[in-house]
């Protein structure tokens, strides 16, 4: 094998390590089902696993669904699950995030939960210790953001409409 072979492949790996290194992990509980990345639809969902998510860094947008098994007073379970649910993670390189949720243990309260969802979004340095959480509230102006950059003159105007009647 020549030196230029040799050197390519070395800068291959270089360049292959720079890449991966750039890369955020974001924990996801098992509880939320991942819709989808960044407005691309997410189809390697880990049924009843946590699920690591590996994204570049910047805005991440995940849109997920509460789902969940919840036993019953019979000692069925039951599934409950909630609307589409937006997570705008600011995801910045050296860090990896964690979400977390409430995981209600009846019907009644899981399904409470199933309409109005919220979660926690924790910030983890590299010696593993977490840091400020970001909350559902402050996420909620962020993902509302993100909605209108992706609306069409039409669909603001609509939203607009309905904002200035309630």
């Amino acid at each position: 094998m020549g030196p230029f072979k040799v050197f390519a492949m070395v800068m291959a790996l270089f360049v292959s390590g720079l890449v991966s290194a750039d890369n955020i992990k974001i924990k996801i509980p098992e509880q939320l089902k991942i819709i989808s990345v960044n407005d691309v639809a997410y189809t390697d969902n880990s049924n009843g696993k946590e699920t690591v998510l590996s994204v570049s860094p910047g805005n991440a947008k995940l849109v997920v669904q509460y789902h969940d098994m919840v036993k019953n007073s019979e000692g069925e379970f039951e599934k409950v699950r909630s609307r589409d649910l937006i997570i705008v993670v600011e995801a910045e390189a050296g860090f990896s995030y964690r979400i977390e949720t409430p995981r209600p243990k009846s019907v009644s309260a899981a399904r409470a939960f199933s309409n109005n969802p919220t979660f926690n979004v924790f910030k983890v340095n590299p010696s593993g210790e977490e840091e400020t959480a970001q909350s559902s509230e402050q996420d909620k102006m962020a993902a509302l953001k993100a909605m209108w950059q992706t609306m069409s003159a039409t669909q603001r105007a609509d939203f607009l409409d309905w904002v200035s009647n309630q």
